[in-house]
């Protein structure tokens, strides 16, 4: 997993420069190239492996499930668009009914193999780093997604730039990565959890204390590198969390259980920070008085009226090239 978080912080560099060469619109463009790419990649050389039952898998209760998952992502990014609160309430009324027909399918005894075991979700540290995964990826992937817009907005970084100067994280997460397995032999998942979330917290609240006029090297750059380390921390003792009394031959799901928690907390998290913060954005950005939105393309200094554009210098300027 901290490969994965590692490999998330290189693509906001990736992602950074091929918007600023060109547009943002190649980012999801290369997305999708890659996808394919890995699976053709993955059918060539991964071995095919071995059947171990002839059950059938419960397609039925398996897209119910999947549905419920993406109505979910869905509502929330609805929630956060004004007049979007009744088709909000429509998408978490069908996801309620997803969820009730993959629940009801999971009690029926039809010899079907089911995509996911409810037994699993009987046990303390599955549903605990479920939990915490998915909060945890709300709060870090949705401040990791208000960084980029914050330096490039704000401080009129590129879409290069901005990538670049959030790579500390990436490397701080890796170096905390490395120490957190010698730490989990002798300390355990929970000293560590807990550390890894404060330290992640007060990073965030650092990032917070940021002004139009911070210096990078200041709050900024510390705020990613006590993120980092946090993250670090806690990605370890999360997995180790979720597999913890869980039976061998149920590893795969119950990892994967806490794999989909976080990725639908890193869905919602970019989609409802950004919209709760941006009232408090628009009073908070002295630098622009345009509304500050949440595009990939960074605002012009030139194309806000910003106090610095009424300055006696700037009407002087003006008035020569008029």
């Amino acid at each position: 997993m901290e490969r994965w978080r590692t490999g998330c912080g290189a693509g906001l560099v990736l992602g950074g420069v091929v918007t600023s060469a060109f547009g943002w619109r190649w980012v999801f463009a290369l997305q999708t190239l890659a996808a394919v790419v890995i699976a053709l990649a993955a059918v060539r050389c991964l071995p095919l492996g071995t059947q171990r039952h002839s059950r059938r898998l419960d397609l039925t209760g398996a897209g119910a499930l999947v549905t419920a998952i993406i109505l979910i992502v869905l509502s929330a990014d609805m929630a956060s668009r004004r007049g979007g609160g009744l088709t909000a309430s429509v998408l978490i009324a069908a996801a309620v009914a997803s969820g009730y027909l993959w629940w009801r399918r999971g009690r029926r005894h039809s010899g079907d193999a089911v995509l996911l075991d409810r037994s699993l979700l009987k046990v303390r540290g599955v549903r605990t780093a479920a939990v915490v995964a998915s909060a945890f990826y709300f709060c870090v992937t949705g401040s990791l997604f208000l960084l980029p817009l914050y330096l490039q907005q704000v401080r009129g970084m590129s879409p290069a730039s901005s990538g670049l100067a959030i790579l500390p994280v990436s490397l701080a997460v890796a170096a905390a990565a490395l120490l957190s397995g010698p730490l989990m032999k002798t300390r355990g998942p929970r000293p560590l959890l807990a550390s890894g979330l404060l330290l992640t917290a007060g990073g965030v609240l650092l990032w917070c204390t940021a002004g139009a006029h911070s210096p990078y090297l200041g709050v900024v750059l510390v705020g990613l590198i006590v993120t980092g380390i946090g993250q670090g921390l806690a990605f370890p003792a999360i997995t180790a969390t979720g597999l913890r009394d869980v039976p061998d031959q149920t590893h795969g799901t119950a990892s994967a259980l806490t794999t989909t928690a976080l990725q639908i907390g890193s869905g919602i998290g970019p989609t409802v920070l950004p919209a709760s913060l941006s009232p408090w954005a628009q009073r908070a950005t002295p630098r622009c008085r345009c509304p500050v939105t949440t595009s990939p393309t960074p605002r012009r200094p030139d194309s806000c009226s910003s106090s610095a554009s009424r300055s006696p210098l700037a009407a002087r300027r003006n008035k020569i090239v008029h």
